[in-house]
């Protein structure tokens, strides 16, 4: 049977700061990781791209700061993909995935690049948050290809695949010659692939991942999953 104190410890310990550990009074917010934390905190900290976490050393142990000006904190930097080298299998393990499902590709070169926000800022109009990664595509009367995709460097492992399950999904509608689309059914059906594709893996993340997907506000993006 627990003792008097070692209640007192657990109950002190769920109802203090995770950041600050003073008492939690009035009003506390908490992340989807289940830190629970004084509100003060959400305006003083900044948020992990990736995970969306304060980054701080209680909750992170800190984090990183990319040249586009990105904080990717310590914990998904443990996962974080920076160079093609290590992008390689996890990439062509979700094309290989995709192909299961049905999607095949033809006039598809499996190229993709690593790079930086400002990169994908440039070529992608959308006002629509922050891009995470884009088709390269060649259209003309005699053909029509894809000739890779671009992703944001950086990025923490699932949340990169998921990020090329949703390009691949453009570059399969685009090679199917599917033209006009709505742009919320367009972009609902390859968060729809991402999702599915997060569905999975038995993890946080995972599952973190597509709490993100089914409850985004975004009348493109959210919508158009939903």
């Amino acid at each position: 049977m627990p003792s008097v104190k070692s209640l007192f410890q657990q109950a002190n310990s769920y109802l203090a700061c995770s950041i600050c550990r003073t008492p939690l009074f009035g009003l506390v917010e908490m992340d989807a990781w289940g830190n629970r934390y004084c509100v003060h905190h959400s305006k003083e900290l900044p948020r992990c791209t990736c995970c969306q976490r304060l980054i701080c050393d209680m909750l992170t142990s800190g984090g990183v700061a990319y040249r586009d000006k990105r904080l990717v904190c310590n914990i998904c930097r443990k996962t974080a993909i920076d160079t093609k080298e290590k992008a390689k299998p996890y990439v062509e393990a979700v094309a290989a995935w995709l192909f299961k499902k049905g999607l095949v590709f033809q006039n598809f070169k499996m190229h993709f690049n690593l790079v930086y926000l400002d990169y994908l800022h440039s070529r992608i109009k959308s006002g629509y948050g922050t891009p995470q990664g884009m088709i390269y595509h060649t259209k003309n009367s005699r053909v029509r290809r894809v000739d890779g995709i671009a992703i944001l460097k950086g990025l923490s492992l699932q949340v990169m695949s998921g990020v090329v399950a949703h390009e691949l999904g453009h570059a399969w509608i685009f090679l199917k010659g599917i033209d006009g689309l709505p742009l919320p059914l367009e972009e609902g059906f390859c968060n729809t692939l991402s999702y599915l594709y997060n569905s999975e893996f038995d993890t946080d993340e995972a599952r973190f991942c597509n709490r993100v997907i089914k409850e985004s506000p975004d009348k493109v993006y959210g919508d158009g999953f939903r």
